[in-house]
């Protein structure tokens, strides 16, 4: 029987041998060519967009043929190449190839910010977390939100991708206080926070050793006068900060009592005669004394009269008496009276 899968020798046998044929068998071979399959050298992988050649419409075994279908850049695609003769001796059949299109991958980061404005922020990474090389647009902003682009060296297969930097608007320290001016008799002050956003934390130095933390409203007292510096830090709730400084000052109170006797006889008590002021009300005096016809005795600044002349002790009796102090802002004050000196 015909075989169309191998090479076979047929026998052709006659149905007769008699006269007047005499025919004798014989034999016939019918060859069969293997199937011959194209071959081509593998195309791809491409990504997805990428330019991609035509197919060669030779195979390397030398088949000619078409493909189908059209060549499709933006999926992975089978396409069929078809021989243009089946016949002897080629006896080619179609085959196939897959074209392998790969998705185009995008670079990706670690988060970056949000950062305070004007913080130094570092340059960002050239080379992606999955291995992917670019540069970034536009140069680093550090005053305001930006969106930043990656361009990846190679975009035929890579992404662009956009990154924002978020910039966090710095707070504006500020403080209130009061009173001002005070002084010693009223030392205490005021203070309250007037910046101008919402305060995580806060820290007052109140330049007398004390340190608030984080407290916007309350008050102090001072014990001594002076000028003091206050410093007074913030942080906001996105970890931007600021800071302030001013001054506080606690003003001395002047104020004199002048006795109209005093008793130097050595019982360690009214020994001497001068003005009585008030620690740091005043920056000094000066004491005249003056006999009862004029003679001024006794003269000095910042002394009390301990009663004596010339180291002598003066009589007892009546003497007058001008005094001028300067106060703490250096204002002269002057005060005459009479002074009973008793023995």
């Amino acid at each position: 029987a015909i075989n169309n899968t191998a090479t076979t020798t047929y026998t052709f046998t006659p149905t007769s041998t008699a006269v007047p044929t005499c025919a004798i068998p014989t034999t016939i071979t019918i060859a069969i060519n293997a199937l011959t399959t194209p071959t081509f050298n593998p195309v791809g992988p491409y990504c997805s967009g990428e330019s991609i050649p035509p197919l060669p419409t030779t195979s390397t075994n030398g088949i000619s043929g078409t493909w189908s279908p059209a060549i499709n850049n933006t999926t992975t695609t089978t396409y069929t190449f078809t021989p243009t003769s089946t016949t002897i001796p080629t006896c080619a059949i179609p085959t196939t190839i897959t074209i392998a299109i790969d998705i185009l991958t995008n670079p990706t980061f670690n988060p970056v910010g949000p950062y305070c404005s004007k913080a130094v922020i570092p340059d960002l990474p050239t080379t992606s977390i999955n291995n992917i090389t670019g540069n970034w647009i536009p140069a680093i902003e550090n005053t305001k939100t930006t969106v930043y682009t990656f361009i990846p060296n190679d975009t035929t297969c890579y992404n662009k991708i956009n990154k924002t930097i978020i910039i966090k608007e710095n707070p504006v320290a500020g403080m209130l206080f009061n009173p001002q001016p005070t002084d010693i008799d009223n030392p205490d002050i005021l203070f309250k926070d007037n910046s101008n956003q919402e305060i995580l934390t806060s820290v007052w130095n109140l330049g007398d050793g004390k340190i608030v933390n984080n407290e916007l409203d309350f008050w102090h007292t001072y014990t001594d006068t002076g000028t003091y510096t206050i410093k007074y830090y913030i942080t906001n709730l996105y970890g931007c900060t600021d800071s302030t400084i001013n001054t506080v000052t606690i003003l001395p109170v002047y104020s004199i009592y002048i006795p109209n006797a005093f008793t130097p006889n050595g019982d360690m008590k009214n020994e001497s005669f001068g003005p009585n002021l008030r620690a740091g009300g005043y920056k000094f005096y000066n004491i005249k004394i003056y006999s009862r016809w004029g003679e001024v005795i006794y003269n000095k600044d910042n002394q009390h009269w301990d009663g004596t002349i010339n180291d002598n002790l003066a009589q007892k009796g009546i003497y007058s008496y001008s005094i001028t102090v300067n106060d703490f802002k250096n204002r002269p004050f002057i005060y005459t009276g009479l002074i009973n000196l008793i023995r």
